[in-house]
Order: C-alpha cells, then sequence, then structure tokens
C-alpha cells in the first residue's frame, strides 16, 4: 500500500486513449489538475507521453488498462493510503460494465475502501455500492456522451467528489 500526506486535492482521470495518432490531451484538463497534489490515472492511458504529460502537473499514480500493454509497467492495482485516514483502491476494471462495481466490490473489500476508484466505462458517475464509495471520472477524450475528468477535495475525514465536464 502507497501512503501519501498532505493531500487536500487529486486529479481523476481514465480512458485517455492517447497515442501519437490521435492527438493531444485536451488543455483544459492543465487548469483543474495545476494545484492537485496528485493526479491518479485509471487507466487505458495507451502511451507514456500521457503520464509524461500529468507529471508536469503533479505526481501521477497509474494503473493498467485493458487497452495499455505490458511495455507501460503499470500495476492493474493500486491501493493508496492517503493522508493516514483515507484508503483509495484503485483499477480499470474490466469486462461487462453492468456489474462492474460488484466485482471491484469484491477486489477490495477486505481493504475496507474509503472510495474505489475504477475506469473502463467511459461514463463518469459517483455511487454506492454496498455502503462503499464508487467514482468513475469518464473520458476526457473518447466518451460517446460528453468528455470528463474528476476531482476529489480533502478536507479531514471527508473526501468530496466532483465529475468536471470538459
Amino acid at each position: 500500500m502507497l501512503e501519501i500526506n498532505n493531500i487536500s486535492k487529486i486529479g481523476v482521470i481514465s480512458d485517455t486513449h492517447i497515442s501519437k495518432w490521435t492527438g493531444p490531451m485536451p488543455p483544459v484538463i492543465n487548469d483543474y489538475f495545476k494545484d492537485a497534489g496528485l493526479i491518479i490515472h485509471c487507466g487505458d492511458i495507451v502511451s507514456q507521453d500521457v503520464i509524461k504529460e500529468l507529471e508536469t502537473l503533479a505526481p501521477v499514480i497509474a494503473v493498467k488498462g485493458n487497452m495499455d500493454n505490458q511495455g507501460l509497467g503499470l500495476p492493474v492495482t493500486e491501493v493508496i493510503l492517503v493522508n493516514g485516514i483515507h484508503k483509495i483502491c484503485v483499477s480499470h476494471g474490466s469486462g461487462s460494465h453492468n456489474d462492474i462495481m460488484h466485482r471491484l466490490y469484491k477486489e477490495f473489500i477486505h481493504y475496507k475502501p474509503s472510495i474505489i476508484l475504477y475506469g473502463h466505462t467511459h461514463k463518469a458517475g459517483e455511487s454506492e455500492y454496498n455502503g462503499i464509495r464508487f467514482f468513475n471520472p469518464g473520458s476526457p477524450t473518447a466518451s460517446s456522451e460528453c468528455c470528463s475528468i474528476g476531482v476529489i477535495n480533502i478536507n479531514g475525514a471527508e473526501l468530496k467528489t466532483n465529475v468536471i465536464v470538459i
């Protein structure tokens, strides 16, 4: 488990699917993440350039998505203890979108997470499943509905999640 302290804002992004053929990340992401203490990427990064670009804004923790090759060297899941209080579990997710929260719940429940972050569906959402908070930032580049990212603001024991449509 990674331990990170003194964080009040986390940028959350997923499913960027950016490669040399698709073009750059939307510049507006810089506006929302520039004052973040940490950026979490929930997978389907596709190119190491995405991580390098995000690292110019804040430290990045990323997990492997189903479209990411082994060459990126990313873990499939990550568990982060933030400010000694909040256990944040991160996975891209996989398989059917219909029961993705159930599968992630089973994977992470033994950690007693404060929140589970995931991607895969390209649909932003905040919800609760069996008493556990779930947050999906959507996709800033590859959504059929609207493009989005997420922000988590931390104030002591409070985690406030926001989906930002870009």
